[in-house]
């Protein structure tokens, strides 16, 4: 099915319904998609699965995160409580059902797994801008989608998590993107299977 030029493909995923599409790069595209998906599946849960930039110093090249929180690293601090009466926090939290699962497959993963807070804005971050990033929100990791994607969740009332595979460390730009992105997507693609066994 395709919808505002979002393909959706519908099938079964480790034997549960599911559907899977890729929303493009940037909030926009995947605040879209998001939304998209919900009016159009009412699914019980969104996965937001993809790469990340390490902010945290700790973190390595394919290590993977589950975000317990996401939000917005490229807004000003008070625009979206003083000016979205219905937001009564600045970050959006993962659902915790799904957090429980994922210190599971942590625990019997063969990969790296970590479990924090993710930001979200529409560029590649430089080395030099990362700690500064970092300073300023506490996450450990940066992508482009998925505040946007827990905010439309949020408003949905759509339980959410993210699972992103770091492609490039707090020290490297996003130079090394592209070299890593394909290995990257898989992690996380495999992850996001360990966790539906173990939640479903």
């Amino acid at each position: 099915m395709t919808k505002a030029k979002i393909v959706f493909h519908i099938g079964t995923f480790c034997g549960i319904d599911a559907i899977l599409a890729y929303c493009g790069v940037g909030k926009v595209n995947a605040a879209l998609c998001a939304e998209l998906m919900i009016e159009s599946f009412s699914p019980d849960l969104i996965i937001s699965a993809g790469t990340a930039g390490a902010l945290d110093p700790s973190l390595n090249v394919f290590d993977t995160i589950i975000s317990d929180s996401v939000f917005y690293h490229d807004m000003d601090e008070g625009i979206l409580t003083e000016y979205h009466p219905y937001l009564e926090m600045e970050s959006f939290p993962a659902s915790s059902e799904i957090i429980t699962v994922a210190e599971k497959a942590r625990r019997i993963s063969a990969w790296p797994m970590v479990i924090g807070r993710i930001v979200s804005g529409d560029s590649f971050i430089p080395a030099e801008r990362k700690a500064v990033i970092r300073e300023e929100s506490g996450a450990i990791a940066v992508d482009m989608e998925s505040a946007a994607i827990a905010h439309v969740s949020y408003a949905n009332s759509v339980p959410f998590v993210a699972v992103r595979t770091i492609t490039d460390t707090s020290c490297e730009g996003a130079e090394d993107f592209d070299q890593n992105v394909v290995i990257a997507s898989e992690r996380s693609a495999d992850i996001v299977a360990g966790i539906f066994r173990l939640a479903f």
